[in-house]
């Protein structure tokens, strides 16, 4: 995108050209400079024209470099604005050559290359486009032009982003950002935050990029820049659609669809007066070749044919281009209307999936309650036998009863947490336990998975592990026990050993290092793990 800065010069008209005061060759080509640029900025393109080649023959003439390369500019973005990309190229390479060929390292030589730019971008040719941007960088960051900074480092960012380069794209988009702060406009920040949320989009990191988008909307909207205000409620309405929230994403391409409206019967307007000042630029160059060519009365027929052909070419133009845009406006339309079928289809889904789940955390819920009663009853039975002095032979077996029923008492509390709506598991308990007493119960309890081939189990602790640990004790239980049980599915009359290194401590927790090592067939060597607990 091609910025403009307006001038803040004095309004010259056409009448003050003729101004009775004579002027210097100097003062007029000065005057000429600040009157094309009011009819370029004004969308007056047959006049930037017109007068910008007057101005240029007499630049070159008192050797005005600067003139030269402004006005050049000036004629060349016009010819772009009338879609004459020929015209266009011709001048502003032109410009290059020429400001090469006078080692000329100033805002010309940028100015130039940033029009060639435009002109890639323009037609689409976007490693051209890139290429001519990038050589003009190191100009601008001699000259240390905000500006032209700005506007170098938004382009290419901006490309970078169509092409869904955001690693070539994240450097530019950073510096556009900075620059903005020093040009200060509204304008240029609603740009810069827009390419700062599609950077985030394409990283898939979509909560930053809806805040930095959301922004861009206000700014926009602040500074009444329609093209960006676009831009940003279409992105917008993906990164809504990437978070599956879809009312937020309709709402959005709504607003968009309304503004592309607006701006349709805008663009038509615009259509009309580029389409006039085509005819206005070729009837001019038509009436000084019938001059040179016909007498008086031919050339004013010449031009009244010529008139009236231009007429008719105009409205031909006029007509296909109003059909295309109609047309373009029922695609809108009847996608935003599939859309919202869409939209609808994945609310639907979306409430089924959701009852679905509760069905199934409601069916976890009566099995796990259903389940807890008999697990209950299991440890009251299992401590009224340790009471009993007849079966003191048996304590040890009881004992891993016991602590086998509480560990699967403990899987089916947490199995019901989660099923009413804790999702990140259960919260870590802080209690204070033995840990050479836990290992022993959890070995005792394994014992029995393997009774017909029984294995020896050895346990090593690091002497330098204090007696009692605070932590949860359960889900350490829990991961001991279900790396021991598949030790002891896949040994037979082997050895299984339990060692517990200490490994550092850190603000007051106590890091144990846990390995798990049979030779069994099936599970060699597990890998070992590491838990923080408090001492």
């Amino acid at each position: 995108m091609y910025f403009a800065v307006p001038s803040n010069a004095q309004t010259v008209t056409k009448e003050s050209l003729a101004d009775t005061v004579p002027l210097s060759a100097q003062e007029r080509v000065d005057t000429l400079v600040k009157y094309v640029r009011k009819r370029f900025y004004g969308n007056d393109f047959g006049k930037t024209i017109e007068v910008g080649q007057e101005a240029l023959r007499l630049a070159k003439k008192i050797e005005d470099r600067n003139a030269v390369f402004r006005l050049s500019s000036l004629m060349g973005n016009a010819f772009l604005q009338l879609d004459d990309t020929i015209q266009a190229k011709r001048i502003f390479f032109s410009t290059v050559q020429e400001a090469e060929r006078l080692n000329d390292t100033t805002r010309s030589l940028t100015t130039a290359r940033i029009d060639l730019g435009n002109l890639y971008a323009f037609q689409e040719k976007e490693e051209l486009a890139l290429l001519k941007y990038k050589e003009a960088l190191p100009l601008a960051e001699k000259l240390n032009d905000s500006t032209h900074l700005f506007i170098l480092h938004y382009s290419i960012a901006q490309i970078s982003l169509d092409m869904e380069d955001f690693q070539g794209s994240e450097h530019h988009v950073n510096k556009t950002n900075i620059y903005a702060q020093s040009v200060g406009a509204d304008a240029y920040h609603a740009v810069a935050r827009l390419n700062t949320g599609r950077l985030n989009y394409l990283k898939e990191q979509y909560e930053v990029a809806d805040t930095l988008v959301r922004e861009s909307i206000e700014l926009a909207k602040k500074s009444n820049y329609t093209e960006a205000l676009i831009e940003a409620y279409d992105v917008a309405a993906q990164i809504q659609i990437a978070l599956q929230n879809y009312e937020p994403a309709v709402s959005f391409l709504r607003e968009a669809d309304t503004l592309k409206g607006e701006k349709y019967k805008k663009d038509k307007i615009r259509s009309v007066e580029i389409v006039t000042a085509k005819f206005k630029l070729d009837q001019l160059q038509n009436d000084l070749t019938a001059q040179e060519l016909q007498n008086e009365i031919a050339q004013q027929d010449a031009t009244r044919e010529t008139t009236i052909l231009w007429i008719k070419i105009a409205a031909g133009i006029l007509a296909v281009f109003s059909i295309f845009l109609f047309i373009s406006y029922l695609k809108r339309k009847r996608l935003l209307k599939n859309l919202i079928k869409k939209n609808q289809q994945y609310l639907e889904a979306k409430e089924e999936s959701e009852a679905q789940v509760e069905a199934k955390n409601k069916l976890f819920s009566n099995i796990t309650h259903e389940l807890r009663t008999p697990m209950y009853g299991i440890i009251g039975i299992s401590d009224l036998l340790m009471d009993d002095k007849k079966l003191l032979h048996q304590k040890e077996n009881l004992n891993s009863l016991k602590f086998s029923a509480e560990y699967l008492l403990s899987f089916i509390n947490n199995v019901l947490q989660f099923t009413k709506g804790n999702k990140g598991g259960s919260a870590l308990k802080r209690v204070k336990f033995d840990l050479r007493h836990m290992i022993e119960k959890v070995v005792e309890s394994s014992k029995f998975l393997n009774t017909s081939q029984p294995n020896e189990y050895r346990i090593y602790l690091d002497k330098s592990i204090p007696g009692h640990l605070m932590g949860d004790d359960i889900k350490v239980s829990q991961v001991l026990m279900n790396l021991l049980s598949n030790a002891a599915k896949f040994t037979q009359n082997g050895l299984i050993e339990v060692s517990v290194v200490r490994k550092v401590v850190k603000s007051g927790q106590l890091c144990l290092h846990f390995n798990i090592k049979d030779n069994g067939v099936g599970m060699k060597t597990l890998k070992p793990f590491s838990l923080p607990l408090g001492h």
